[in-house]
């Protein structure tokens, strides 16, 4: 909702500057959106950095253990010693794909079997310095096993703090803009109609049998010969006739969900871009319409 205000806003400019107490507030909650978007931008990189380093580390002791097994395994065999054959019979993608605490367990045990037999194991290339490399990387997954709790500890602050920043938006919205902003109905009628839709929560409960689903993407390019489009995010979407507005997501995604079958005008626009009007764009019953729109500038 936030974003879809500080949409309708930025695309009236003109109309924000007629009473300055409401254009300041807008003002201030655009920074505090920007706030949000970045503190929940952190929230997404705590736990998730540290998880794609872990599986890399993962990846690359399984990789090294399954290895010195495999050998450990062939000189076992080679000297028809089936136990130990047994006890080193671990793939690399067996090892990739086990819990953290059994991961190391049976690393440690195939480090130990390949160290108990490294003299004779010197004639299948396994010596001390793989060994040892081999330890480093126990060693190094084990220690990092504490990170996520740490991660976690960080994210619930972070989920604290937006607490708080919606707290703050809500109270600009409500208790400044909104009241303000009324004057509008007044001094710019067709500004007030698309602040109040900017304001509805819209029900994303998808569509029933008796209504349809507009959704789609937004792009745009520099000029008309432009042959690639980027997605454009926070592009304003509105429905003339419902006063419906949603704004686009970063992957210039969006969607008004259970519409009543009818024809409607769709209206797209963002700053520094030419608006695009599509009139009579029909929804029927039952219907997900997909709409790939192109803005230019």
């Amino acid at each position: 909702m936030y974003r879809t205000v500080v949409a309708v806003c930025m695309a009236n400019l003109l109309s924000l500057a007629k009473v300055k107490a409401f254009d300041d507030a807008f003002k201030l909650l655009k920074a505090k959106l920007a706030e949000i978007l970045a503190t929940a931008d952190q929230q997404k990189e705590v736990l998730t950095g540290i998880a794609e380093d872990k599986q890399v580390q993962k990846r690359e002791l399984a990789k090294l253990a399954a290895m010195v097994a495999s050998v450990v395994k062939g000189f076992a065999l080679t000297n028809s010693n089936l136990q130990l054959a047994a006890e080193v019979n671990f793939s690399e993608s067996g090892l990739a794909n086990m819990k953290e605490e059994d991961l190391l367990s049976n690393t440690r045990n195939i480090h130990g079997k390949a160290t108990g037999n490294l003299a004779s194991l010197a004639d299948f290339g396994i010596n001390k310095p793989l060994l040892d490399q081999l330890d480093t990387k126990i060693t190094a997954f084990a220690d990092k096993k504490p990170a996520p709790a740490s991660a976690k500890v960080t994210k619930e602050a972070l989920t604290d703090k937006l607490n708080v920043l919606f707290d703050e938006a809500n109270v600009i919205l409500k208790e400044q803009m909104d009241n303000t902003g009324k004057i509008f109905s007044m001094l710019d009628a067709n500004f007030y109609e698309l602040y109040k839709g900017s304001r509805k929560i819209i029900d994303r409960g998808g569509r029933t049998a008796n209504t349809g689903i507009l959704k789609g993407t937004v792009k745009g390019k520099l000029a008309l010969t432009d042959t690639e489009n980027q997605p454009l995010a926070d592009v304003l979407l509105q429905l003339i006739e419902l006063n419906l507005v949603v704004v686009s997501n970063e992957q210039g995604i969006f969607d008004f969900d259970d519409l009543e079958a009818g024809k409607y005008t769709l209206k797209a626009s963002k700053q520094g871009y030419a608006d695009l009007i599509i009139k009579d764009l029909e929804i029927k019953k039952g219907e997900d319409k997909v709409l790939d729109l192109v803005l230019v500038k």
